[in-house]
């Protein structure tokens, strides 16, 4: 332990959870047992559904206190009220997209067997932070706050903020219409990636995209009459005809931001009606990577558009907006934020016919935005929430069908032998446009009607022939086979094709095996590029001494690899000059600026390697972007790269190693001052690979060394022949609590894509115990 957590520990004591004895928590029905293993990882027994639920609140509520203190203001727009300041541009958007004021719409019309799971989470979440610990998590005494009670309408706005951050392209159509009035058309047509014929598809897996339906053109013409124009995941599910064993495994890795502690959490939950056991997302009741008794599953961002911004005229008044040739009436909210320190400040949202009000177009434009989101809407919510009593692929299926307001993949297998994947989103019907560009409000031909495509015509399929199924982000379906619209912004298929290729490779799939093709690193866009690269002709020493360390580089983005790291500051030089060369103004948000500091990048920062990839094999020479040759290009960002090495990190290769300059750090939001960085920061830890490997790690190609934008913050294998032998990991701990012994004690098994076997039956989870809390209703309490 490093000095400065002993001086905490010794100032403000280790204040660990309650993890053995006998608590009283009056929200049960009936005595609950959690019992935790070396890891933490906790196992619930219940008689009833729901005292399981309130039991899983629990222990997320012992664990994450202040990460869920973070997730309940972001929802409810209070984060001012602890941060100062710095928190009122999130709680203005809280407010104006109306997070909490969707999710209770949601759950006024959702089954009673949903609400009552939800409210029963967030009794558990509540009563952890006034029973599950002798004290307050130490982050709530550096901020002088306590804890909030949470609510059912905080736990499905979560589900509604959840939905936010995954949407498809909203802010893609920010940046695009950023583009063309800043940069113009030609700029917009030459930037815009789409997604390369010649990567995969889902249906059917790894046969080639084909060409795509020119629909921005469309989008761009009815753009053009209105306004005047100016200048992350993998799944894949393994038959048994391809296993050692002869029966399916499935694997999953969900992709986000790497923070100390992670979004995710293992548990295990047993009661009369189910077992399940997996990964779940703190603040949300459900096991979003794992299994039951008969079926597994995993999910991934589908990127379906389901979102849409619009083009606002605000009238005179300032309370409505254009329709046609006149101005209609908004709903009107009177929103005040209150800021540590006592001031307040008083917003008033409207909500269009469309959807909210969330700012204005673009700085000095008179148009406002507006956003419409089929996940903004009235109905209920299932899915995810009701997967856990499925036990074949059809009641999985079905309970995405019965509402699924986020866009995802379900990648399943059963142990009956099925595999098989299905898109999940509610897309919405459109009138017109296809939701590539802010379209005008005020046209009654966009828009969208009061329904979204049917759930039974989305794609999918079952038990294909190739043995396999596989999800990585990647474009769904041909377009020219496509039921409906699905969308548009996918990213790079590289994780997708890359999968295909090495499951293709074998028939004796095994878990070790399933668990090493997580962590494959190896690059395909390196090989698309090689023979461009290799076969240039140098007469400058410094590029010559690059091209001699990648002509011996196999390609593989690894920790220890000199090469990986002057191929990406090599890629990172080349998409910026091909970005700037188009589009100087907004370059920035060209190369993946987000537009708020919650989401602080934008989809494009996955998707300019393809688009580089394109220009370079597909065009002899850069026409359009420069007046040189792609040789002489290539030549000058190779020497500029090897200079800046030699500069910043010496003459010797040893002190380039990707893994090295690049290294993996978990940031919790205290650690972005010093000294508390090295309280709640994990180390740097030494980690490869970049955005198109199949161990994902996000590159910010405006900032190439900077820490991993996306990474697997946990990992889940299953094997459906024998559910004991299954693995699972999360990249971090169990515990959101820097002194305790579970914040980081998984990442050594991380690094090594290892994982951790949760015993299933009585004799395995007794073995494994090492603490055990008793929960009842009503009992006397042990200290």
């Amino acid at each position: 332990m490093n000095v400065l957590k002993s001086i905490m520990r010794m100032a403000l004591g280790q204040r660990l959870p309650t993890w053995s004895g006998l608590l009283t928590i009056p929200d049960l029905d009936q005595n609950v047992k959690i019992r935790r293993d070396r890891y933490g990882i906790p196992t619930i027994d219940a008689v009833s559904e729901l005292d399981a639920w309130v039991a899983l609140g629990f222990c997320h509520g012992q664990d994450r206190s202040f990460q869920l203190e973070l997730l309940v203001r972001s929802v409810r727009g209070t984060l001012a009220e602890v941060v100062g300041e710095e928190g009122i541009p999130m709680d203005r958007l809280a407010r104006r997209v109306g997070f909490r004021i969707a999710g209770k719409a949601q759950l006024e019309v959702a089954d009673d067997e949903t609400r009552a799971q939800i409210q029963a989470y967030a009794k558990g979440i509540t009563a952890a932070t006034a029973q599950g610990s002798r004290k307050r998590a130490h982050e709530f005494t550096l901020l002088g706050c306590n804890p909030t009670p949470w609510e059912a309408e905080d736990v499905q706005g979560f589900i509604v903020l959840l939905c936010f951050a995954l949407a498809s392209n909203w802010d893609i159509e920010l940046v695009r219409l950023k583009i063309l009035t800043e940069d113009g058309l030609s700029a917009l047509k030459a930037l815009d990636p789409c997604y390369r014929h010649d990567l995969p598809l889902s249906n059917p897996p790894g046969k080639p995209a084909g060409p795509a339906i020119d629909r921005l053109s469309d989008d761009l013409a009815a753009f053009q009459e209105f306004h005047g124009l100016a200048g992350g995941s993998n799944a894949w599910a393994i038959a048994g005809s391809r296993t050692m064993a002869g029966s399916p495994i499935l694997a999953a890795d969900p992709h986000l931001p790497p923070t100390a502690p992670a979004p995710l959490y293992l548990a295990q939950m047993r009661t009369r009606s189910f077992q399940t056991v997996g990964l779940t997302m703190i603040g949300v009741p459900a096991i979003g990577w794992g299994h039951n008794r008969k079926l597994a599953w995993g999910l991934t961002a589908a990127h379906a558009d389901n979102t849409d911004l619009f083009l606002e005229r605000i009238g005179p008044d300032g309370k409505s907006v254009q329709e046609g040739d006149h101005f209609r009436p908004c709903d009107v909210r009177r929103e005040t934020i209150t800021v540590k320190g006592g001031s307040q400040l008083v917003e008033e949202v409207l909500v269009s016919p469309r959807g909210p009000i969330i700012g204005p177009a673009l700085d000095g434009s008179p148009d406002a935005i507006s956003l419409s989101a089929s996940w903004l809407a009235r109905r209920p919510y299932k899915a995810i929430l009701g997967i856990h009593r499925a036990s074949t692929p059809s009641q999985a299926k079905a309970f995405f069908e019965a509402g699924s307001a986020s866009s995802v993949n379900l990648v399943y297998a059963s142990t009956k032998g099925d595999i098989g994947w299905q898109l999940a989103v509610e897309i919405p019907v459109r009138r017109g446009g296809n939701g590539q560009l802010p379209m005008p409000g005020w046209a009654p031909e966009f828009g969208w009607e009061n329904r979204v495509i049917s759930p039974s015509s989305l794609p999918g399929t079952e038990n294909p022939e190739c043995g396999f199924v596989a999800s990585a982000n990647n474009k769904p379906e041909a377009d020219e086979t496509a039921h409906h619209f699905l969308g548009t912004d996918w990213l790079d298929g590289y994780r997708q094709a890359r999968i295909c290729e090495v499951l293709e490779e074998r028939r004796d799939w095994t878990i070790p095996s399933s668990m090493q093709l997580q962590c494959d690193v190896l690059s395909l866009p390196w090989k698309r590029l090689r023979s461009r690269i290799l076969n240039v002709t140098i007469n400058d020493p410094e590029a010559s001494r690059a091209l001699d360390i990648l002509r011996n580089w196999d390609g593989k983005m690894e920790s220890r690899s000199p090469g990986a790291t002057i191929f990406t500051l090599f890629m990172s030089e080349m998409v910026k000059r091909i970005v700037r060369a188009k589009a100087p103004v907004a370059a920035d948000w060209a190369l993946g600026h987000g537009f708020h500091a919650m989401l602080p990048y934008n989809l494009l920062v996955t998707r300019r390697t393809s688009h580089l990839v394109e220009l370079m094999t597909r065009n002899p020479e850069p026409k359009g972007f420069f007046d040189s040759s792609w040789e002489m290009q290539i030549v000058d960002s190779l020497a500029l790269v090897l200079r800046t090495l030699e500069i910043h990190h010496g003459k010797e290769t040893s002190g380039w190693n990707w893994g090295k300059l690049r290294p993996l750090r978990l940031l919790h939001p205290f650690g972005e001052k010093k000294p508390l960085d090295r309280i709640f920061n994990s180390p740097p830890l030494p980690f490869g690979s970049d955005a198109s490997t199949i161990l994902q790690g996000t590159v910010d190609l405006r900032n190439p060394l900077a820490n991993p934008a996306a990474v697997p913050t946990g990992r889940v294998v299953i094997d459906l022949g024998d559910l004991k032998e299954s693995r699972f990991v999360v990249l971090g701990g169990q515990s959101g609590n820097p002194l305790s012994p579970h914040y980081l004690d998984q990442v050594p098994l991380w690094q090594k894509g290892e994982g951790i076997k949760i015993g299933l039956d009585e004799e395995d989870i007794s073995t494994a115990t090492i603490h055990t809390l008793d929960l009842c209703p009503n009992c006397e309490q042990e200290t």
